[in-house]
């Protein structure tokens, strides 16, 4: 009997097992909601997982596949029913803070003292983001815990452009590399920018010189962090958007990028032009690009980390407040984010089915694994908690490591907005960016036809009323921090 066989074949007894420990009516079930949708191979996973948890914890694991479509859209919804709800994946940019102020999830304050591994697993700052209304709610996810903009770019390229790297501090720097990708011939490739999207630059100048207060452009200087702004009536962004245009009448821009689909730029392949994609940077992805693109891609950044409170929540797991199963709740989150072996079968799948370990430890995937099991492992717990794989540096987690902690820390960590004070302004003023914003990134709009009508509509949004309301609620924060 071959390695694979055998192998096979103790996974299979595993499961068997497992299924057995499932039905027993004295063992608690905790029913963990996860992002992605069901796969051909899940249904094997939860057996494995459950079987592992049970021997650890003493309960059994019933994974529900609620599907990354329309997620969080009936979350909300699931959690005022009357549903099992024991572990839920959840994350800032989808309601977390306003589910949590709303009393869905319970307080983890107590229950952390229960899962020490797990409580000094994270600094104390990120339990602070994490928490609401004196109540910590999220277990965060340890991963890329800060905000970096920059540019993904085709290696090659960079050294043909005689561009030096290390120089490049802001987007204007990376004027060599435009002009290089331009000269050979296909300006739809020098900023691949995009419908919705467009070419990041204001993004990046953004974050050069502003921390982020609230979305809709709401910022103060670095200079001046006390005082909230408008990014979009500063100097700094008129510079910008006078850039932006001056590209685009060299054709470093795409004529239509305003309405290209993405699907327009094909980077599949050795020797197809790369040109330059911004990115929010996620430590090591240069790795995976570099593989689907057959050469190497190289990450230009051009603003600095900047540590925030969403970039701490990011993504993460809470325990309903309805859950009867609380203990078990935290254990298990425990074991995703601190246990190899809970952690490889919920990443990976079953060994000997989905993958193996090579004589190092390192996880290897078989060659079928996306068509059977291949969840979204932003969403599958802290990358410190799953082994690596083969194909990725022995140094990952050092890497991520040594990556967070060089970034700033926002002065705003912990502050949140009430918005109920200007809710209809902040409809008019995100109406008026949505008109104007995209237009301005990819060089469509003249400035000097255009900004200062602009800046009249927002104004006429309300734009400065919601300036003072910020800074009222800010300092009433900062005085009371």
């Amino acid at each position: 009997m071959t390695r694979k066989i055998v192998a096979f074949a103790l996974a299979v007894l595993m499961i068997v097992t497992a299924c057995g420990i499932s039905l027993a009516e004295d063992v608690p079930t905790i029913r963990v909601y996860m992002f992605n949708g069901e796969m051909p191979d899940s249904k094997l996973v939860q057996e494995a997982v459950s079987k592992v948890v049970y021997d650890k914890i003493g309960c059994n694991v019933e994974l529900v596949w609620a599907g990354a479509n329309g997620y969080f859209g009936g979350l909300s919804l699931a959690l005022a029913s009357n549903e099992q709800m024991d572990v839920v994946f959840d994350h800032s940019g989808s309601g977390w803070y306003d589910r949590s102020k709303d009393g869905a999830y319970a307080d983890l304050t107590e229950l952390l003292e229960l899962t020490p591994t797990l409580k000094n697993s994270l600094a104390d700052y990120i339990w602070a983001a994490s928490t609401v209304n004196g109540k910590i709610t999220l277990v965060s996810t340890y991963k890329d815990m800060s905000i970096e903009y920059g540019y993904f770019v085709d290696q090659a390229d960079v050294d043909a452009s005689g561009l030096d790297v290390a120089s490049v501090e802001k987007v204007e720097d990376l004027e060599p590399l435009a002009a290089y990708l331009k000269s050979k011939g296909d300006d739809a490739y020098v900023f691949r920018a995009v419908q919705g999207a467009g070419t990041g630059i204001t993004n990046t100048s953004m974050l050069v010189d502003f921390y982020e207060v609230y979305n809709g452009g709401f910022v103060s200087s670095k200079d001046d962090p006390a005082t909230i702004l408008n990014y979009y009536l500063t100097d700094e962004y008129e510079a910008t958007v006078r850039m932006i245009y001056d590209w685009a009448q060299l054709g470093y821009i795409p004529a239509d990028a305003a309405t290209r689909d993405s699907s327009s730029y094909n980077v599949t392949g050795t020797g197809t032009n790369y040109g330059m994609s911004f990115c929010q940077y996620c430590p090591l992805s240069e790795y995976s690009l570099s593989e689907a693109y057959g050469a190497t891609v190289g990450y230009i950044p051009v603003s600095q980390a900047v540590v925030t409170t969403d970039s701490l929540t990011g993504v993460g797991y809470c325990i309903p407040e309805k859950s009867e199963y609380k203990e078990y709740a935290i254990k298990y989150i425990e074991l995703l984010s601190c246990d190899h072996e809970v952690a490889d079968i919920l990443n990976y799948g079953v060994e000997g089915v989905h993958f193996n370990y090579d004589e190092n430890g390192d996880v290897v995937r078989v060659a079928n694994y996306t068509s059977l099991y291949n969840p979204s492992q932003f969403a599958m717990g802290d990358i410190r908690g799953r082994s690596p794989l083969a194909s990725e540096p022995d140094n990952k987690v050092e890497e991520y490591e040594a990556w967070n902690a060089k970034a700033i820390e926002s002065p705003y960590i912990g502050f949140r907005i009430d918005n109920s004070a200007f809710e209809s302004y902040q409809a008019n003023i995100d109406a008026v960016i949505s008109q104007y914003k995209l237009l301005f990134d990819v060089g469509a709009l003249n400035p000097d036809e255009y900004l200062d009508e602009f800046r009249t509509e927002l104004k006429n949004a309300g734009v400065e009323t919601v300036i003072a309301e910020l800074q009222n609620q800010y300092n009433d924060w900062a005085a009371n921090k």
